[in-house]
């Protein structure tokens, strides 16, 4: 017997109210930062700033070396090995500008990453969703995927989801409100949907 699909009911509207009431509540919060970047991840909205940008950056520079100093074959090789292995880990040591180049778009490393969470509202299709998640994690999807924005490397098809469907007119409707005039914004502000790939 043929099963039929089951509906999907994203309810924009309530979405789109509790998303404005959000980035409003969050610009009121952090006025004093200059954000570069919005998106929609999952269910989850975020936002990062340059300033938090840096300092994630700076965190990841400082422990790069400390990494290289506590790797567990240091135990097992003698003083000269040791201090080459370190010597090549600190020429080799990506900068604080390479950092931020690279973590620009890593939403996970964003600070506010889920400043506000849509998935337990009655408007947000959780089924639907995770429908969406298996179709994409279905998809052959490169390596650079999981190197930068993933969905810069999703099949288009991927877009025809009714998960994709919403959270783009939802996107849509955030970035044509003018909420972000409410932030401090750089020049290159950008607002975008992301594929959760864990």
């Amino acid at each position: 017997m043929f099963e039929s699909k089951p509906k999907d009911s994203f309810d924009t509207e309530q979405l789109y109210n509790f998303a404005i009431e959000k980035i409003a509540q969050f610009a009121q919060e952090h006025s004093d930062e200059v954000f570069y970047g919005f998106c929609i991840d999952a269910g989850s909205l975020c936002l990062n700033s340059i300033e938090k940008l840096y300092i994630t950056a700076v965190e990841y520079e400082a422990s790069q070396l400390t990494r290289a100093r506590n790797n567990p074959i240091l135990a097992h090789i003698d003083d000269q090995a040791k201090r080459r292995f370190l010597e090549g880990c600190q020429r080799n040591a990506k900068s604080v500008s390479e950092f931020q180049t690279e973590l620009k778009f890593s939403i996970g490393d964003w600070a506010y990453q889920g400043f506000a969470d849509m998935t337990n509202l009655p408007g947000f299709d959780e089924p639907s969703y995770l429908r969406h998640y298996d179709f994409v994690i279905g998809l052959e999807v490169p390596k650079e995927a999981l190197d930068g924005p993933a969905s810069l490397f999703i099949p288009d098809r991927a877009n025809d989801t009714a998960y994709a469907r919403a959270m783009d007119s939802l996107l849509k409707r955030i970035s044509d409100s003018g909420i972000f005039h409410l932030l401090r914004k750089t020049d290159d502000f950008s607002a975008f949907r992301v594929e959760h790939l864990y």
